[in-house]
């Protein structure tokens, strides 16, 4: 089986009608009694969707992470409810903890404070009617063909002549 019980799984367009695509789910149990749709994950209903392994896929990277962090800030009316002032105030103290995390070569918090710092600007993205993934194929786009050299640990860009 590829998947186990308590992986964060995304459903696959068509693949069960009271499922939404680009949602994540958690896989709740694993049945043995039927081999074609092994997986059971609920929508919030009382009867479980049963799906087969080719109906779903994994929770892997930072872009689907970034839809199940949406999905959360929805479900606690971050996006709504606070503003971006707020979250601004808000990365500023999550980058200050990454900061500390640095200076004491802390590796556990300085992945804490990368992670959070990304939940708060896919916050702020949201707020500000982005999404986090166009933002950061923007600021690629802009990048990419950039000319420059180092300067003590820094890349400094050459002007645009």
């Amino acid at each position: 089986m590829k998947f186990k019980v308590g992986d964060k799984v995304y459903v696959r367009a068509g693949a069960f009608n009271s499922l939404k695509e680009g949602v994540g789910y958690t896989i709740q149990k694993i049945r043995t009694d039927n081999s074609r749709y092994p997986y059971e994950i609920s929508d919030g209903s009382q009867y479980p969707c049963l799906l087969a392994e080719e109906e779903l896929s994994m929770v892997s990277d930072s872009f689907e992470y970034a839809a199940l962090i949406r999905q959360w800030a929805e479900d606690r009316n971050l996006i709504e409810g606070s503003d971006s002032f707020r979250q601004l105030a808000k990365l500023t103290e999550e980058v200050g903890e990454l900061a500390g995390a640095i200076a004491k070569g802390n590796k556990e918090g300085i992945k804490d404070g990368i992670g959070d710092a990304f939940v708060v600007l896919t916050i702020l993205a949201a707020q500000q009617g982005f999404s986090v993934e166009d933002c950061i194929a923007a600021a690629y786009n802009e990048i990419k063909d950039r000319k420059g050299r180092m300067v003590d640990g820094v890349f400094i860009k050459e002007e645009a002549s």
